[in-house]
């Protein structure tokens, strides 16, 4: 069982998805949240992705926010 190995096996996935680009000093940002945690742990998802102006460089971000 995949249950077993891997932990809780999430299967309703996200209710609730937000995404947003920005520029900040040329750099694209690229901000995205999602509640699909929400119902097995009670998270947030959010991921923030930063591309250089050149191209050649990507730094991400990841952060899970709990309620309650």
């Amino acid at each position: 069982s995949l249950v077993g190995r891997l932990g809780p096996v999430v299967v309703g996935g996200a209710r609730e998805v937000q995404a947003a680009t920005r520029s900040e000093d040329g750099v694209l940002v690229l901000d995205a949240r999602h509640d699909g945690y929400g119902t097995f742990f009670g998270a947030t998802h959010r991921r923030v992705l930063r591309l250089s102006r050149d191209g050649r460089e990507l730094e991400g971000e990841d952060k899970l926010s709990f309620s309650g």
